[in-house]
């Protein structure tokens, strides 16, 4: 597919192929897909696994425009959620058992251990899933080497508040500084705003529509429902417990969690 019909199929997509769509925009390498990837990464009612593909899309591109983007998410707050922690330590038990299959892979091994080391993250930060999206931004702007990160990563580095934060934007800025050569360049301006497709729903538990209040589809049976009737967690939405439990006991959809 091309650009145009990626960028075109990706605003009506159900989270699901936008996932495959938004990996294939960051293999385009095209400067074309920043302003709908920057749309992604900015929108923080978006799933935050979309969020982290976008931000991976970005450094794909490796183009300077995608750093305006990426430097806004720093600034967003940490979303500790303990419910999470037992869901959490049920797909770190998974991933263990999977290392112990003589069948995987050197590539799978690496991939699971990548995964348990996400899991131990987040466990270890009271249920933050936001700390994940935030070090793969700082991985990111080390990789596209632009100045403007140089001052956000300064930033945390001073902070000093987290040390996993702290030793990744380290690497990040060494990349920068080697990249950019510290040559003082302007600001890229800011990505034309994109076209944002909005569904117009009706809650199913109550009279709220989208013209009075934020109603989206339960991630799992889809039906629309509300905020005040919603349960959300790493950025999915669900009408009930039950039905976040159902979607989350499903086979290989412990991946949405990591």
């Amino acid at each position: 597919m091309t650009v145009e019909s990626l960028l075109r199929a990706l605003p009506a997509a159900d989270d699901k192929h936008k996932r495959e769509l938004i990996r294939q925009l960051g293999e385009t390498h095209s400067p074309a897909a920043i302003p709908a990837l920057s749309g992604i990464l900015r929108d923080q009612t978006t799933a935050l696994y979309l969020r982290r593909l976008a931000a991976v899309a970005l450094g794909e591109i490796g183009d300077s425009r995608g750093c305006l983007a990426l430097v806004t998410v720093l600034d967003e707050p940490a979303r500790p959620d303990a419910r999470l922690i037992p869901r959490m330590e049920k797909l770190r038990h998974q991933l263990q058992a999977q290392l112990e299959d003589p069948a995987l892979s050197a590539a799978q091994q690496a991939s699971v251990q990548q995964q348990l080391a996400e899991i131990e993250s987040v466990i270890r930060h009271d249920g933050d899933m936001m700390r994940l999206l935030k070090l793969d931004v700082i991985r990111v702007l080390g990789d596209i080497g632009f100045v403007l990160a140089l001052q956000p990563l300064q930033t945390i580095i001073k902070a000093g508040q987290d040390a996993e934060f702290v030793v990744a934007a380290e690497q990040a800025l060494a990349q920068v500084h080697e990249k950019s050569g510290l040559e003082v360049e302007e600001a890229p301006p800011e990505p034309e705003p994109v076209f944002v497709y909005k569904e117009y729903l009706t809650c199913s538990k109550c009279s709220v529509t989208s013209e009075t209040g934020l109603v989206r589809r339960c991630h799992n049976c889809r039906l629309p429902v509300c905020a005040a009737h919603s349960v959300e967690e790493v950025g999915l939405v669900f009408c009930s417990s039950s039905c976040l439990d159902s979607f989350a006991d499903q086979p290989g959809n412990w991946v949405y969690w990591t």
